[in-house]
C-alpha cells in the first residue's frame, strides 16, 4: 500500500509563509502551527475550488499502519519539482522544504494463534 499526503509538518493549523521585512536583510519562511492538534480546513485553491485539508500528526499516521499490519518499508519527503519552483523567484525559498510525504507499506502476515 503507497500514499501521498500533504507533509504533517506544514499543513499544521495556521502555518503558512512568513514575509518578515523587519528583518535585514528580509526574510522569508514558513511558519510551523501547533503540530499536535489535529484540525481540518477549507482552502480555496483557485476562483470556486475549495478542497478540505485535514492535518494529524505524523505518528497518527504510523501507528494506523502499524494497527493494520502494515510495515514501513519506505518514506520519502520529496522537494518540490524544478518546473514549480521555475515559476516565480520567491519559490526558491520552497526548494528545501517539502510539501509531501510518501509513504511504502507492505503486509504483515500475522501468523494465527493455535
Amino acid at each position: 500500500f503507497c500514499f501521498f499526503l500533504n507533509h504533517p509538518l506544514l499543513q499544521t493549523p495556521n502555518s503558512g509563509w512568513i514575509d518578515d521585512q523587519f528583518l535585514d536583510p528580509p526574510e522569508q519562511y514558513w511558519r510551523i502551527g501547533p503540530y499536535l492538534v489535529e484540525d481540518e480546513t477549507i482552502e480555496e485553491v483557485e476562483k470556486n475550488v475549495f478542497i478540505p485539508f485535514i492535518h494529524r500528526p505524523l505518528s497518527r499516521y504510523v501507528n494506523a499502519l502499524a494497527d493494520n499490519n502494515l510495515l514501513l518499508e519506505r518514506m520519502a519527503e520529496p522537494a518540490p519539482p524544478h518546473g514549480f519552483l521555475a515559476k516565480a523567484e520567491e519559490y526558491q525559498q520552497a526548494s528545501t522544504i517539502p510539501r509531501l510525504l510518501y509513504l511504502r507499506t507492505r503486509k504483515q502476515h500475522v501468523p494465527l494463534p493455535s
